[in-house]
């Protein structure tokens, strides 16, 4: 399937002639099952098809310069070209100064460059006779993309054989190309994370010890005037947890605004719904929980009468 990128400004308007301001249109010449190798969504009209003859797919090039191709258009070129809405753009003709090109589809925006640039206006034409391009796409599936390339490379060297055969999955293509700094950055985060995590899980286990520790007797007392192992669970751990909730009440804001900036360099991207931060509350919640639980266990589960014991002790004089 060839593909080529070229830009040319075409008028800007709903028909031929209209006057205005120019805009710039991505022209990018398809071939057969183009939208469908790239999973194109149809908004509005159809796609190409080699059985109309209007679509010029099959003309020769000096056919093509005298009467205007069909063309389809993306979301951004709708807006771009001053459309109401796609239904709105079907049948109209647009004008690159030399011919009219009359819009039969549009399609939702294909994304081949950084997600933090904005999606170009795109006007697709189609094109089975003049390759303008040495490249081609292929979408496979059920067989790893080691075999599939294994067999590109015998099927190219079968047809072209003087030709060097080089080929990248799209997944190697974008990781190299736009995706590696924020993954390599990503680690580095994740690595931090955890680490804070960590140190912040041994600090917390050593203050729990040391303070069920100093509160046997209280929690021996207090069960001995009937307070229950769960009761007296949550008194332990809802202590710790309160610390653990502000720290999460303070950074929340800091964590808004840091994500607003690093989205804010993407063209396409999510909102940031306050799910998130309370996921993330949670998840500290229940790992503080998970850190103290052992101590708090293990003290509200002793007997009363130990820890009235201990008190006895106390409270006896020292043999001099």
């Amino acid at each position: 399937m060839p593909r080529a990128t070229r830009a040319r400004p075409i008028s800007r308007g709903t028909r031929a002639g209209a006057s205005g301001s120019k805009i710039s249109l991505m022209d990018v010449g398809t071939g057969r099952d183009y939208f469908r190798v790239y999973g194109a969504r149809l908004v509005a009209g159809r796609l190409f098809d080699a059985a109309h003859a209007d679509d010029r797919g099959l003309l020769t090039t000096a056919e093509r310069k005298r009467a205007g191709p069909n063309v389809v258009i993306n979301r951004t070129a709708v807006t771009a070209l001053g459309f109401a809405s796609p239904a709105a753009a079907l049948g109209r003709a647009i004008n690159d100064g030399e011919r009219d090109a009359t819009i039969i589809g549009v399609v939702d925006d294909l994304r081949f460059r950084s997600p933090r640039d904005a999606v170009t206006p795109v006007a697709y034409t189609y094109n089975t006779v003049d390759i303008l391009s040495p490249f081609a796409a292929v979408r496979y599936a059920g067989v790893d993309a080691k075999t599939m390339m294994t067999a590109m490379e015998t099927a190219w060297k079968r047809v072209v054989p003087g030709v060097p055969f080089e080929a990248r999955s799209v997944e190697d293509n974008l990781y190299q190309r736009y995706y590696k700094a924020d993954a390599q950055r990503s680690r580095l985060f994740t690595i931090g994370a955890v680490l804070a995590v960590l140190i912040g899980c041994i600090g917390l286990y050593g203050l729990a010890a040391f303070d069920t520790a100093r509160r046997v007797k209280e929690i021996g007392i207090r069960k001995t005037l009937g307070a229950s192992t769960a009761e007296v669970l949550r008194l332990l751990i809802g202590q710790f947890l309160r610390p653990v909730i502000l720290a999460n009440l303070v950074a929340w804001p800091l964590a808004y605004v840091a994500m607003q900036r690093w989205l804010g360099g993407f063209d396409d991207r999510i909102a940031l719904s306050p799910l998130f931060f309370v996921g993330a509350s949670l998840a500290a919640v229940l790992i503080a929980s998970g850190t103290v639980f052992g101590q708090a266990w293990r003290v509200a589960r002793a007997e009363p009468a130990r820890a009235a014991s201990r008190i006895g002790a106390d409270r006896c004089p020292q043999p001099s």
